[in-house]
């Protein structure tokens, strides 16, 4: 993800969309509390070219949607009339001030979107190192009925770049398409900053003109009742309400699942899991529905019984052979 930043505000990706009276350029931002930056005296412009004399200025909307005890996230909207081109950057400056402007290079929306997907956007604190987990987790929610996946990460190999394409050669995943995404936010904010700041970036990616993008945290599989797909699972949470952004908070629960050498998926081992370890906590799903823009969550509630979160870690053996969870 390309960012521009200074040391009290860093502005994500920007992404151009056509509306009824030129352009609305879309971003996030992260301000640092308690700084110096001055969100009143800040000025939002389109550059055109490559000198900074095609500027042209625009009003701007910015829009809390988190915050912690270090930061504040913004979704940031810069309307500017419509310009002819494609070599455009978005910058912020302020107006009164020596602070140095902040450019982003233009994304432009999909020029043929989808009439209808579904978008996984996955968040990970750490990079992404190991193949086989990430093949795992990329599979199951395949199953699951998705058709992108947008990898937001903090690092990534090349072995394990080139494991994916060769991952999205193969026939199971034919139909999703792996997007990977740069994530460079600030070390010290919160997951629930980073969650607001993905589900807006990852929702203006997802360009579908109908469809669901999903944040989730890599690593945490959703397990839903027998026989139901994403899609429906997601219509029958936000059951007939008129908002277009959701979050849902569902148990998490770590178990162990059997390594047995005839089984090489997580999803066949998952069958074969006796879970009996303590939840003790909640995890996160946030989600938006196209063509509609994120705004802030409605919580919704689903049943605990029947719908979970689950983290897969290898059965621990006893002496006698068997797993802790089957003595």
């Amino acid at each position: 993800m390309q960012e521009a930043r200074s040391s009290e505000v860093q502005v994500y990706a920007a992404f151009k969309v056509a509306n009824e009276k030129g352009w609305s350029l879309n971003s996030v931002a992260v301000v640092k509390r308690n700084s110096s930056f001055s969100m009143k005296n800040t000025v939002c412009a389109l550059i055109s070219g490559d000198v900074n004399d095609d500027k042209f200025e625009g009003t701007i909307e910015w829009k809390q949607i988190e915050t912690d005890n270090d930061y504040v996230a913004y979704s940031v909207v810069c309307n500017v009339p419509e310009m002819i081109g494609n070599s455009h950057l978005f910058s912020l400056y302020d107006s009164k001030s020596s602070f140095q402007p902040l450019n982003v290079p233009l994304h432009l929306g999909p020029t043929h979107p989808k009439d209808h997907a579904t978008s996984l956007c996955v968040l990970s604190n750490d990079p992404y190192w190991h193949i086989d987990d990430l093949a795992d987790f990329i599979h199951y929610y395949s199953l699951l009925g998705v058709d992108n996946i947008y990898l937001y990460h903090r690092g990534i190999g090349d072995q394990v770049i080139s494991s994916l394409q060769a991952l999205a050669r193969t026939r199971t995943l034919s139909n999703v398409t792996i997007h990977l995404t740069t994530w460079n936010r600030p070390s010290s904010s919160s997951l629930l900053v980073d969650f607001a700041l993905i589900n807006h970036d990852c929702s203006w990616r997802h360009g579908a003109k109908q469809g669901s993008s999903i944040t989730v945290q890599f690593g945490h599989f959703l397990a839903l009742p027998k026989g139901l797909r994403l899609k429906e699972f997601l219509a029958k949470a936000r059951g007939h309400s008129s908002e277009s952004s959701f979050e849902v908070r569902i148990p998490l629960q770590t178990i162990c699942a059997n390594l047995s050498a005839t089984e090489t998926s997580l999803v066949r081992r998952a069958r074969m899991i006796n879970p009996k370890k303590k939840v003790i906590r909640t995890g996160i799903i946030r989600w938006t529905e196209a063509p509609n823009h994120p705004g802030n969550p409605e919580t919704v509630k689903v049943d605990p019984q029947a719908v979970k979160l689950l983290i897969f870690e290898p059965c621990r053996t006893t002496e006698n052979g068997k797993t802790e969870d089957e003595t």
